[in-house]
């Protein structure tokens, strides 16, 4: 879905959830005017239901699909000032490009399409591969592929147990700067880290 501004396409997404309520709406109207040109996809996209939002990242995609950087869905959300929305109950997707993709639940988010930022609260839980991570909360960085959190943070893999007061964490490099660390770190070989 085009579109030039998420505001265009909520409108939308509203319009056809409030059809679904039973609310009426009248038909669009037919138009023997030219068709608008297509439009570059913004950095963010939304389509309706149970709400999804992306993030994609700006640069060329050599004729192939563009595919999202950062999805985020909620079965409820609402709009706040500019072009800041709200989710309740959400999970999202952090991309990579090795498809060890970072999944995360949290109580409650807020992404911000100017910013590229997204905030999750309420309890988050980030996993990848057999990597659980739980904190508090956590905030999503898409141009700098970071997930920082200020928060503490349990981190559990196997045998690797490690609590730290907060974290930076560089999916692309899946390498973490951990604050205070404190635990037990098992290497891929197998023995303890030193």
């Amino acid at each position: 879905m085009n579109a030039t501004s998420v505001h265009k396409v909520l409108g939308i997404g509203l319009s056809f959830m409030l059809v679904a309520c039973g609310g009426d709406t009248p038909a669009p109207e037919q138009s023997d005017a030219e068709p608008e040109a297509e439009v570059t996809p913004t950095p963010m996209s939304v389509s309706s239901g149970d709400i999804t939002m992306s993030f994609y990242e700006y640069g060329p995609t050599a004729g192939g699909e563009q595919l999202p950087s950062f999805t985020i869905s909620a079965a409820d959300f609402s709009q706040g000032g500019g072009a800041e929305l709200s989710f309740v109950d959400a999970e999202a997707v952090i991309y990579t490009e090795s498809g060890d993709n970072l999944n995360i639940k949290a109580g409650a988010a807020l992404m911000d399409e100017e910013t590229q930022q997204a905030s999750m609260t309420g309890g988050a839980t980030v996993t990848r591969g057999t990597m659980t991570i739980t904190l508090e909360r956590l905030q999503w960085n898409n141009e700098k592929r970071m997930l920082v959190s200020d928060a503490p943070v349990r981190i559990r893999d196997g045998e690797t147990a490690i609590d730290a007061a907060s974290m930076e964490y560089d999916v692309d490099a899946n390498t973490a700067v951990l604050k205070d660390a404190t635990g037990h770190l098992v290497t891929k070989q197998g023995g303890p880290a030193s």
